[in-house]
């Protein structure tokens, strides 16, 4: 995921943090827009875990070893 830079112009791969934040920002937004349903759980040692279940979406592998997560169309709830 690409962000803009602290300083200066281009742009840089997004931290962690950064990363996560942005995650969390859209989850949000798209449970706004319906069809994203959440579950919170435990690991086995208990800690937080929180499952997001995203119709319509599917991870795959980009050639370069990134995760991506891309629409199908065809499986998009009816609104």
């Amino acid at each position: 995921m690409q962000v803009n830079p602290r300083k200066g112009g281009g742009s840089r791969e997004a931290g962690a943090t950064e990363a996560l934040k942005l995650i969390i920002g859209a989850l949000a937004a798209a449970k706004w827009a319906g069809g994203v349903k959440y579950l919170n759980a435990q690991t086995q040692d208990g800690k937080s875990l929180a499952v997001a279940v995203i119709p319509g979406v599917r991870f795959s592998e980009m050639p370069d070893g990134r995760t991506a997560l891309g629409q199908v169309i065809d499986n998009l709830p009816a609104h």
